[in-house]
């Protein structure tokens, strides 16, 4: 019975999802994101040929945003000078990272925008904010 229980629960938790509207622009709530007390809130914007990869990039660029928040991200510079003939070239190379702890994070909206053999998502993300 307990069996029963968690699979009941596993494919209700497999059919609740965010609504997803389809647009032929930026949302507004994308242009100018909530305010939600407790929580970090972020957008996030991708384009891909799927849908799903589309929508994977567009939470990762809202989770990054997230951590930026929490956490100032670090800078850091390496260059190097390469010789060739009578060419001399300098190339700087930057390197930013971000070390951030996200807790309970949520995909609150969905928009998708087809365009150009692909697709272009919206997502407005929330995490908690410690206490």
């Amino acid at each position: 019975m307990k069996k029963l229980a968690i699979l009941a629960t596993l494919m209700l938790l497999a059919t609740i999802g965010v609504a997803q509207e389809y647009v032929t622009k930026a949302p507004e709530w994308f242009k100018k994101p909530p305010k939600i007390e407790g929580k970090y809130v972020a957008v996030g914007k991708s384009w891909s040929a799927r849908e799903s990869i589309a929508e994977d990039k567009a939470r990762m660029a809202a989770l990054a945003h997230i951590a930026n928040q929490i956490n100032p991200p670090k800078q850091s510079w390496f260059s190097k000078i390469f010789r060739r003939g009578n060419r001399t070239e300098r190339v700087t190379t930057t390197k930013t990272t971000n070390e951030a702890t996200l807790k309970n994070t949520s995909t609150i909206k969905k928009a998708v925008q087809p365009e150009n053999g692909g697709f272009t998502v919206y997502l407005l993300v929330t995490c908690d904010r410690e206490k």
